[in-house]
């Protein structure tokens, strides 16, 4: 094993996490999986005493077939690092989850991070065709292909997908490219209040013929963040080629006062969450997004803390953001934006059991069903003990 220290194990290849587990399992310890590390405080936390395992070392693209529009990489590969060797071939991966692009593929798919074009380009779980991981026990195991007709059985590369790390870890990705499009634009309508006749118009784009890439309604702090301007504003990607983009484009314009903006304009979107700052999401139908969009319009701050909100109109899912400062409860921090209890908070991580699924829905049984599928895979709970139920 390479790089071992005290504090840290660091992998340099899928034999040094066999090793690493091997060894987690053989003196009854326990590991927490690292990739670029910009995540540790989401969901709850792992069990004090876990030894990181630091697994950015494991990057790069092992196979690009552009003819069929895969590609396999390591896990520690980042996302820019992906977007890099696809754009020669006008392909990119399109997962775009929230946060920078120095993230790594790895993470994204053991989180499964949707971001603002898994409506229109699907999400991680659609995205991923195979996967290599190294369970609990230290075995490796081999699930999927690495092209879209795989031979059927039971979907362990489904499983995996955002079991945060605790049935494996993740060290090989084979996943589906997308064809960039010939058209991309980005464009912003202001929406100064949301009256029937505004949701009928935001509807009549959501359900017409001319699908957007992304469509992000965001709140006033958050336009101002980026630029867009001072009220809150629906945040539109258009793409395809230029006959569809054009009429995609006077759909956009009949919703009111638009403006025209560069492309990286969903970049600063991904990336606006604060360094330290409590994040919490909640999702509905999306034909109840209305109701999602009382928080987005409600003004962006709580006393002197910005409170960034957005919402996918393709998914029905509310983010919202709010900037802590020493000694804020996370717990309350954002609590006047959520239209239910149905909420599940995404960072930072609760101590307490229950912190990070604050008045969640649960569905009986699902627990029980979760343990049994975590103790199959590490039945000494080795990776990650304490992230999930």
């Amino acid at each position: 094993m390479t790089g071992a220290t005290a504090a840290a194990i660091h992998a340099a290849s899928a034999s040094d996490v066999v090793a690493a587990v091997h060894d987690a399992a053989g003196r009854g310890g326990a590991l927490r999986i690292v990739g670029a590390g910009t995540w540790l405080d989401a969901g709850r936390p792992v069990r004090a005493g876990a030894v990181p395992l630091d697994i950015s070392a494991l990057r790069g693209v092992t196979e690009y077939n552009p003819g069929d529009l895969t590609i396999a990489v390591r896990a520690g590969t980042t996302l820019a690092e992906v977007d890099a060797a696809t754009a020669e071939h006008r392909q990119w991966c399109p997962l775009l989850p929230w946060g920078r692009d120095g993230g790594t593929i790895g993470a994204t798919i053991a989180t499964a991070t949707a971001g603002p074009c898994a409506g229109a380009l699907g999400l991680p779980r659609d995205l991923v065709l195979g996967a290599e991981f190294v369970d609990g026990r230290g075995s490796m195991v081999r699930a999927g292909g690495r092209v879209v007709k795989n031979v059927a059985g039971f979907d362990l590369v489904r499983l995996v997908t955002g079991a945060w790390g605790t049935l494996g870890v993740i060290t090989h990705l084979n996943l589906r490219l997308r064809a960039r499009p010939a058209v991309d634009e980005t464009w912003s309508v202001a929406v100064e209040r949301l009256d029937d006749t505004a949701v009928a118009r935001i509807d009549a784009l959501r359900l017409g013929p001319y699908l957007p890439l992304a469509a992000e309604f965001v709140n006033d702090a958050l336009a101002r963040h980026l630029g867009l301007g001072d009220t809150p504003q629906l945040l539109v990607r258009l793409g395809g080629n230029a006959h569809f983009v054009a009429a995609a484009r006077a759909a956009v314009l009949a919703l009111g006062s638009a403006a025209e903006h560069p492309g990286t304009a969903w970049a600063s979107l991904r990336a606006a969450e604060p360094a330290r700052a409590s994040t919490w999401r909640e999702s509905g139908a999306p034909s109840r997004w209305p109701l999602l969009a009382r928080s987005v319009m409600r003004r962006g701050a709580d006393g002197s803390r910005a409170v960034h909100a957005h919402l996918s109109l393709a998914r029905g899912v509310l983010r919202v953001s709010t900037l802590l400062d020493t000694g804020d409860d996370p717990l309350r921090a954002g609590a006047a934006w959520r239209t239910s209890m149905r909420c599940v908070r995404e960072r930072p991580a609760a101590d307490d059991a229950g912190g990070d699924l604050t008045g969640a829905h649960r569905v009986a049984g699902a627990d029980a069903l979760a343990r049994r599928v975590r103790e199959a895979f590490d039945p000494n709970g080795v990776l990650n003990p304490g992230i999930l139920a």
